[in-house]
């Protein structure tokens, strides 16, 4: 087997395995906050509705209403949510964990084409925090995640070009920086290179985080979180809570540094167990014809 196919392999299957465990992490980190936005959904349809027919002061009808919708008198769900919380959670999360440890893969074999040089366990390393970073935590910080309930159906297209928008060019951005460090580092030293680099990608980044819309422009409000709903000075529903939301981000980041973390360690082990850890020659010693050559 060539050595490209052993390291995608191996990317496979660490991105596999830590895409179980960030399933693990996202049943006890984000599936409560996403029953509680779907509860405040429920209500706010609800609460909209009775606003909307004039009964908005009929706190019982509004809590009716939203009793039956979670009850099926809305719209009927393709796939029940008992589903979706549990295998869904896996299926999903696990395949995103093998997609992502295929890309750490191939951004590791990349790094090793640049410098040769490298050990593959320090590229595997290495590729993987250029990963994170520029495939989720730089696109992460623009567009955060955001549970049920805020945004809808009609924006979704455009909150989903924004977003991805920001990650290719995050992503395209950390590959020139690469590209440019590894010449750069010929006639720098390698620290000066990557400050460089790093400080040309924070600009490219900061500037299309700029330039590209929020989440509030696309939906067309002052602010991506919904306000309460109110029936003339009357609050009807409190705002979007905030633990929810809260909550539902610091676990979908937790979940992704998990997905992360884990794949670039578990590719690091596996390509440094197969040989893959090529040490840098040292030495090479020679006391006079016909001596052995002590290298390592």
């Amino acid at each position: 087997m060539s050595a490209e196919s052993r390291i995608v392999l191996a990317g496979a299957g660490a991105g596999l395995v830590a895409g179980l465990l960030g399933a693990v992490v996202a049943l006890v980190a984000v599936e409560p906050s996403i029953s509680g936005a779907i509860d405040y959904e429920s209500m706010r349809s609800a609460a909209e509705a009775a606003v909307g027919s004039g009964t908005g002061g009929d706190h019982h009808a509004m809590l009716d209403a939203g009793a039956a919708h979670d009850h099926g008198g809305g719209e009927e769900e393709v796939v029940p949510r008992g589903v979706q919380a549990t295998l869904g959670v896996f299926l999903s999360v696990g395949l995103f964990g093998m997609a992502m440890g295929l890309l750490i893969a191939v951004a590791a074999y990349a790094v090793l084409k640049l410098l040769p040089q490298l050990p593959a366990r320090r590229a595997a390393l290495v590729a993987g925090s250029l990963a994170f970073v520029a495939g989720f935590l730089v696109p992460y910080a623009k567009y955060p995640s955001n549970p049920p309930a805020i945004g809808s159906h009609d924006d979704l297209v455009a909150r989903t070009v924004a977003y991805y928008s920001m990650v290719a060019i995050s992503v395209f951005a950390m590959v020139i920086a690469v590209v440019v460090a590894t010449r750069l580092a010929k006639r720098w030293s390698w620290f000066s290179a990557t400050l460089a680099v790093g400080a040309g990608y924070l600009v490219v980044v900061i500037v299309a985080a700029t330039f590209l819309p929020s989440v509030a422009e696309i939906v067309g409000a002052a602010s991506e979180i919904p306000g309460p709903v109110t029936d003339g000075d009357e609050i009807i529903l409190d705002g979007y809570p905030a633990a929810v939301l809260g909550g539902f981000r610091l676990g979908s980041l937790l979940v992704a540094t998990t997905i992360f973390g884990v794949a670039t360690v578990l590719l690091a082990a596996l390509v440094g167990g197969r040989g893959g850890d090529r040490p840098v020659p040292v030495a090479a010693l020679q006391a006079g014809a016909g001596d052995p050559v002590l290298s390592r």
